[in-house]
């Protein structure tokens, strides 16, 4: 495969777990209203994720670990499950009714898919996410 024009690419292989597609999909009332999986590695957009949520009422689940930065601003309507195995990741994604893709505007990140979008999509998420300019 070739594109017309003279910009280098690479091809990335992204894909998922068979495990993904294993859970029941049963619709029940989420426990949470959004859910983010994986490390916290901005924690300025993620401050400003939480206080957004704190403002307007709505609760979180992060699979991960609380980075102590956060401690102080954590409020009760946000939980941390701690490290989970990856094959728990499905069920825990789907104690929650939106998807939270949090992208950093720096490289690699901004010229690649996310694979949290892809986990939300299989464990069928409805997903918001913030605006970042693919590079």
């Amino acid at each position: 495969m070739a594109f017309p024009d003279s910009v280098p690419y690479e091809f990335r292989e992204e894909g998922l777990s068979e495990h993904f597609f294993e859970v029941s999909h049963d619709k029940k009332t989420p426990e949470f209203d959004f859910v983010y999986s994986g490390a916290i590695l901005n924690l300025k957009i993620f401050k400003d994720v939480l206080h957004a949520l704190e403002v307007t009422g709505r609760s979180l689940l992060v699979i991960g670990e609380m980075p102590s930065e956060l401690k102080a601003i954590v409020t009760p309507k946000v939980t941390f499950t701690g490290l989970v195995n990856y094959v728990e990741v499905p069920q825990q994604l789907r104690r929650a009714q939106f998807g939270l893709n949090l992208t950093q505007n720096i490289t690699p990140f901004n010229q690649q898919a996310s694979s949290n979008v892809l986990e939300y999509c299989a464990s069928e998420l409805r997903i918001v996410s913030n605006f970042c300019p693919m590079g």
